[in-house]
């Protein structure tokens, strides 16, 4: 739907009928970032994982549990991530499961003084990465409607997989030719802590609550009385 002469691009989401074009590839853009930087979390152990083998002394069962408790945490609260989305909102949803992870990361490399230590931050790392997870597919589905929401989810899950692929050329990278795992961990995980921050205060997703029905039906150009979706957009919201 285009806008007037001077005014941005107005264009049907899930969520209002008519939004600014610009919010909405802000809104794409920021959740493809979340989702490659919270994915770094699924296999940020694998190319350093002797190294913290070596370090703790594990056997092949010992060190396969830093995976096994990171999946655990993750399944134990993809549910949950999606009842928060519907109760409190996607992007407060996300924006909280995707802090989790962050803190996890940097804990992993300053505060696991034993492979105990490691395994909890691990499965604390897997319960905001499942959480999260579940959330931003939530939002994700709100950027787009019709054919376009199609397009938003098919990127959504492919920036998790590229998340997951990229830590296996820099993991090794930031470990130097010491094998400082701990250091990798520590530079992989403030650097997700930068893309939280952007997500924080960038991410289109302030209510539109207080905005009149009879507002947006001067926006969007439906006038009847009894429109479906002019009396949902009295109540609409980002997610």
């Amino acid at each position: 739907m285009a806008g007037t002469a001077g005014s941005p691009r107005l264009i049907p989401t899930a969520y209002s009928p008519v939004v600014p074009s610009t919010d909405v590839r802000r809104a794409l853009l920021l959740i493809c970032a979340f989702a490659v930087a919270v994915s770094t979390n699924y296999t940020n152990h694998g190319p350093v994982l002797g190294l913290i083998g070596d370090e703790f002394s594990l056997n092949a069962a010992s060190a396969g549990g830093i995976a096994t408790a990171f999946f655990l945490g993750t399944a134990a609260t993809m549910l949950f991530g999606g009842a928060a989305a519907d109760r409190y909102g996607a992007r407060p949803a996300v924006t909280a499961g995707f802090l989790v992870a962050c803190v996890s990361t940097v804990g992993c490399a300053i505060l696991s003084p034993s492979y105990p230590a490691l395994l909890a931050w691990r499965f604390i790392g897997g319960l905001g990465g499942g959480f999260s997870f579940a959330a931003g597919a939530a939002y994700t589905r709100g950027v787009f409607a019709g054919r376009g929401q199609h397009l938003a989810q098919g990127l959504y899950g492919a920036s998790f997989l590229v998340g997951s692929a990229i830590t296996l050329i820099y993991m090794p990278i930031l470990a130097g030719a010491g094998g400082d795992w701990r250091r990798a961990y520590l530079i992989s995980g403030l650097a997700v802590l930068a893309i939280w921050m952007a997500w924080w205060r960038l991410v289109p997703g302030r209510s539109r609550r207080a905005v009149a029905g009879s507002a947006w039906r001067r926006r969007c150009g439906l006038a009847t009385p009894g429109c479906s979706r002019c009396a949902t957009c009295a109540g609409s919201a980002w997610p």
